[in-house]
């Protein structure tokens, strides 16, 4: 709510590579705040490397989708017209 319009948000979650009872939230609790929020979720380990490629390949891919030119479906039909 207190971003700029038209700022991309979305979670990143760190240190995937630490055993889960060492998180201070669940990934339930993660995932359903992300779905209440609206927001991406993507997780990574800086440490493994796990993930952190697809943490950027997410922000890109957003920041791409939102920048598109919005264009209206255009209905079209095709008509054989036989004589």
């Amino acid at each position: 709510d207190r971003s700029p319009a038209g700022a991309q948000v979305f979670l990143v979650g760190t240190k995937t590579d630490l055993p889960r009872w060492e998180h201070s939230v669940s990934q339930g609790e993660v995932l359903q705040y992300a779905d209440s929020n609206n927001i991406k979720y993507v997780s990574c380990s800086a440490k493994t490397g796990q993930g952190v490629e697809q943490v950027f390949e997410a922000a890109k891919s957003q920041i791409l989708e939102s920048r598109a030119p919005k264009v209206k479906p255009v209905m079209t039909a095709v008509v054989e017209v036989r004589r």
